[in-house]
């Protein structure tokens, strides 16, 4: 009699752990996963794992908590694992993060296979199941982390004091720009900067999300060229009562600007020569000279002395 007894109680104990077993695993191939930086989601009617390829040191979530991935949904108590098979291995389980709601945050200790097993908590059952959706996605991959794709420039020559505008294509997350190499000297952040370099530059940008560098940048070099001679102006330039005047540009690059104010922004007319309107007070005309976005200027008062 003694004997049985002490049979039926190791007996006991030794089912009990297949029963927690099965919350976990359930010996079921439903699909693979391709974990990126934008939350995809995965709806599904039976128990089972999904298998998805990791980089080691890339951080990975999977949850059916609509807080943290909006279109997830099912609070039903389920038991979700990450593991290096499909019923043995486990890496991080976790059962009841937003109330009955699952969720895992998880680091690829090495590159490979792994398995996502999506299970109930509190049953070993592994047949079909009503619908439910979970989240997934990864956060600081650098294979998730793709490279601006260009640099577009709003000037690629200028003068030296001059400013050029440089703006990130195929931009993912934050852009940081370097000068000297890709990761060299930081010298801004954001999509867009703006720069004024002193000589000929090459300027880098990668993305970043998470505190994960893309792999690689894109470049683009800034040609400073010397600022040109202000050129000559002749003409008669002192008017004896009102009226107008011929000045002629000279000495300087292909193009001639004639303005009505030193910032450039009214312009009155291109070319060597320009016309004045009649003017009947000391009146000052601005002109510069342009080729490939260098400009050189210069200036000229028409003096209006007041008599015949």
């Amino acid at each position: 009699m003694r004997l049985r007894l002490l049979l039926l109680v190791f007996l006991a104990l030794t089912i009990q752990p297949n029963v927690s077993f099965a919350q976990a695993y359930c010996n079921n191939p439903l699909g693979s996963l391709a974990p990126n930086l934008t939350w995809q989601y995965q709806t599904h009617s039976s128990l089972g794992y999904y298998t998805f390829n990791a980089t080691a040191g890339c951080t990975y979530q999977f949850t059916y908590c609509s807080s943290f991935a909006p279109s997830a949904s099912y609070s039903g108590d389920p038991y979700i694992t990450i593991a290096t098979g499909p019923m043995s291995g486990a890496q991080t389980t976790n059962d009841d993060y937003c109330g009955l709601g699952s969720y895992l945050s998880w680091t690829a200790p090495s590159t490979g296979l792994f398995y996502f097993n999506v299970g109930n908590c509190c049953s070993p059952q592994c047949g079909n199941i009503s619908p439910r959706t979970f989240g997934y996605r990864s956060t600081n991959c650098a294979g998730g982390v793709t490279s601006p794709t260009s640099i577009t420039a709003s000037a690629a020559a200028i003068c030296a004091g001059q400013s050029s505008t440089l703006t990130a294509n195929g931009t993912m997350g934050t852009q940081n720009w370097y000068t000297g190499s890709c990761g060299g000297t930081l010298i801004g952040s954001g999509a867009s900067i703006t720069v004024s370099p002193a000589a000929t530059t090459t300027y880098y940008v990668n993305n970043n999300s998470n505190g994960q560098a893309s792999p690689s940048c894109a470049t683009i070099t800034i040609t400073v060229n010397a600022s040109p001679q202000a050129p000559a102006v002749n003409g008669n330039l002192v008017l004896c009562g009102p009226g107008s005047t011929v000045l002629t540009a000279s000495g300087g690059l292909a193009t001639y600007n004639w303005y009505a104010n030193a910032a450039g922004s009214t312009l009155l007319g291109t070319g060597a020569g320009f016309t004045t309107p009649v003017i009947n007070t000391t009146t000052t005309y601005y002109v510069n000279t342009q080729q490939a976005g260098n400009f050189g200027v210069g200036s000229q008062t028409f003096n209006f002395t007041g008599g015949p």
